[in-house]
């Protein structure tokens, strides 16, 4: 008989494992928003890798921060697992994000280059601002015009060195462009600035009122970064007018109507224009007025330049109705003003 022998150099038998660790990013990479880290840890052989641990050290200036550490066992020969990190970047990032990941495993590593991966993700800044403006609708001449502004910031990044510049329109005692410094605003954030004016006293009609917002940092939508509000300046008064008759006409047929105008304030009433319109039948003859007063067929109209706060004046209207004139006749007389009347209610009789 005969006997076989082999011999095996124990020195030719792999003990190693490779570990290999990779690491991408997505997301905006913008300040105030989230970045998905993508980890991948595989074994690239021949031996199973044994108690594999991942360290990933989170840079600061982002939520969550500092080391995470994924336990992940053992992994085969070829075997490999890949999970993600969600970070939010701070708004008020403006660094690069360096991320160092690291991978670990009790069997020797055939290839220790492959163990350690580093990502740097450069971060950028967006801020959406707005700004909105609000004012009187109108006010009399000489009075005063508060304007009230804010800023806002919808983010997502911490916006810096903001410049709101309101342009002031002719007509108010100031005139020229009122600017407002604001060092920085975060997301989410109000900055508001209040503006006192005062007409000239001279100028009437609109004034428009225009303001806008700057800042250093890129702004997404730029539409909103300005604003207007219009008053309109202009005497206020409540003029009203009452009438009184005759509640029975006699055999003479002749009616006499008395009106009163009256500027309740609290500012000049001008141009005061009163219309009477007769009742059919009746033919105008005569007035009694201050007014500077016409007629023309069945319509009396009458102008005063103005007519100072607190102040009455008085028209009488002379006439006679037709003697077949019969039942109730109805006179309507109007008061206008080229002031703004804030009560329209009393402006006929």
């Amino acid at each position: 008989s005969s006997t076989a022998h082999m011999t095996i150099d124990l020195d030719d038998v792999p003990e190693d494992a490779d570990l290999s660790v990779s690491k991408t990013v997505s997301g905006s990479k913008i300040a105030g928003e989230m970045l998905t880290y993508r980890i991948k840890v595989e074994n690239l052989g021949p031996l199973v890798a044994t108690n594999v641990v991942v360290r990933d050290v989170l840079p600061e200036g982002g939520t969550p921060s500092g080391v995470v550490t994924n336990f992940i066992g053992d992994l085969d020969p070829d075997e490999d697992v890949t999970f993600t990190i969600d970070v939010l970047v701070d708004s008020a990032r403006v660094a690069p994000m360096t991320n160092r990941v690291t991978a670990t495993m009790d069997t020797p590593d055939l290839d220790g280059t492959n163990n350690e991966f580093m990502l740097v993700t450069p971060i950028s800044r967006e801020a959406d601002l707005g700004i909105t403006k609000t004012g009187p609708a109108m006010v009399g001449p000489g009075n005063e015009i508060f304007y009230s502004i804010l800023v806002s910031n919808a983010g997502p990044s911490r916006a810096v060195n903001l410049s709101v510049l309101d342009t002031l329109p002719p007509g108010l005692t100031s005139e020229g462009i009122v600017t407002n410094t604001v060092a920085s605003l975060d997301p989410g954030a109000v900055h508001f600035v209040g503006i006192p004016v005062q007409s000239d006293g001279v100028t009437l009609g609109e004034l428009t009122n225009r303001v806008e917002v700057t800042s250093d940092v890129t702004d997404p939508a730029p539409g909103n970064n300005s604003a207007q509000t219009v008053t309109m300046v202009n005497y206020t008064a409540d003029v009203g007018i009452g009438k009184t008759g005759p509640a029975v006409v006699t055999d003479t047929n002749r009616v006499q109507y008395m009106l009163s105008v009256t500027n309740f304030g609290p500012s000049l009433a001008r141009d005061v224009v009163v219309t009477d319109t007769l009742p059919p039948g009746m033919v105008f003859d005569s007035l009694g007025s201050d007014l500077s007063c016409g007629a023309e067929g069945s319509t009396v109209t009458c102008t005063l330049p103005s007519l100072a706060p607190s102040t009455v004046t008085f028209l009488l209207v002379s006439g006679t109705l037709d003697p077949s004139t019969t039942g109730s006749v109805i006179n309507v007389a109007t008061v206008s003003t080229a002031s703004l009347d804030g009560n329209p209610l009393n402006d006929l009789s």
